[in-house]
């Protein structure tokens, strides 16, 4: 006689085993369909959800596009303004998603509509990895019927890489991603039709370690970095008439997080996080501020369209949107002969949204409406 006892470690379903309606999507499905495997791909697929809000923006269970709590890892990382969420991640990295439209817990906070969580991938005891290297074209795609529709014929790759392993075997492990790309868009001017290209470059990357310190206690750290820097980019495509209209801005982010889950007696586990993250705009708006260079002009025969200057001041500072948690929960579990089994649940959560800004309309904080 034998006996084989198999045990199979995965992500806990802290969404779905639970009474609330949740759908959860792994990163395999995802990437076996023709989406492009980004956040909006899985989110699209969750019933109850549309993309019905201004500027596509999700509305969840029949909410405002803005009630919406959007996680990587279980932290927050929702634009603190308009609550739609920050790439905070490389496609290949992720493991599963999952979409929660009703009946979510309490413990949560900080939204009226649904929750989405995006689970990064660990290293573990094989070292694995992959490479991607998927290519668009801007001149692919069919021309509008918009006068003045122009397209750029560039072949732009985007590569991804993931790599993990052991670096001491049932200790410590490594994992490590990243997100290149350089793509390139045909733009035109309004009213001068004046043709020039808009370039977005940007680089992911992300770092994660996990130490366990036995079979009860395991800590986690993750940092996510973004680099993200625009030419030729503009306050509103539709509304700018020249090339003084243009600005080279960055946008960077990153998302620190460390975290610690453990078993304190068989009754009792405790976790604990503490995550930080940030946005910034930088150099958006005119390098000028004096009178004559910094000053921004509008007709307003043109529906106030913009021209001599670019919108807002590049050169005051930038501007941040950030935010910063300290989460801690305790669980605790009884089983009784007489009164059955009971789970009870406890925690702390200090949630900070932060934004900063020291908002100028123009290099030199004058306007200029024009007749024509």
């Amino acid at each position: 006689m034998s006996e084989t006892v198999q045990v199979v470690g995965r992500s806990a379903d802290v969404l779905t085993q639970t009474a609330q309606v949740a759908t959860n999507f792994s990163q395999d499905l995802i990437s076996s369909l023709p989406t492009n495997r980004n956040l909006d791909a899985s989110i699209l697929m969750a019933p109850a959800v549309h993309p019905t809000g201004p500027g596509g923006g999700y509305t969840i269970s029949g909410s405002t596009s803005f009630e919406n709590l959007f996680m990587v890892n279980g932290v927050a990382v929702t634009e603190n303004l308009r609550g739609q969420p920050y790439d905070l991640y490389i496609e290949d990295a992720i493991q599963e998603t999952t979409i929660a439209t009703a009946g979510i817990s309490a413990e949560y906070g900080r939204f009226g509509g649904g929750l989405v969580n995006v689970i990064t991938k660990s290293g573990g005891n094989i070292f694995s990895g992959s490479f991607r290297d998927s290519m668009a074209n801007d001149d692919w795609r069919a021309l509008t019927p918009y006068v003045g529709d122009v397209k750029a014929d560039k072949t732009v790759p985007t590569y991804e890489y993931t790599f993990g392993g052991p670096v001491v075997r049932d200790k410590l492990w490594f994992f490590t991603a990243g997100r290149l790309q350089e793509l390139v868009t045909a733009r035109t001017l309004v009213d001068t039709n004046i043709p020039y290209d808009f370039t977005q470059k940007s680089g992911r990357y992300e770092f994660k370690g996990t130490y366990s310190l036995d079979a009860s206690h395991r800590f986690q750290g993750s940092y996510t970095k973004i680099n993200q820097d625009l030419t030729n980019n503009t306050f509103d495509q539709t509304v700018s008439m020249d090339l003084n209209s243009l600005e080279e801005r960055k946008e960077p982010q990153e998302l620190f997080t460390v975290s610690y889950n453990g078993i304190i007696t068989p009754n009792f586990a405790l976790e604990g996080r503490y995550s930080f993250r940030e946005f910034q705009f930088v150099g958006s708006g005119s390098k000028l501020n004096d009178l004559i260079g910094g000053t921004l002009l509008l007709d307003r025969n043109r529906s106030n369209h913009r021209y001599w200057s670019a919108t807002f001041c590049g050169v005051c500072g930038p501007e941040s949107r950030a935010n910063d948690d300290i989460y801690v929960k305790g669980s605790y579990f009884a089983s009784t002969g007489g009164y059955g089994s009971h789970n009870v649940s406890f925690g702390y959560d200090r949630f900070n949204d932060k934004r900063t800004a020291n908002n100028h309309q123009s290099g030199s904080d004058y306007r200029i409406l024009g007749t024509t």
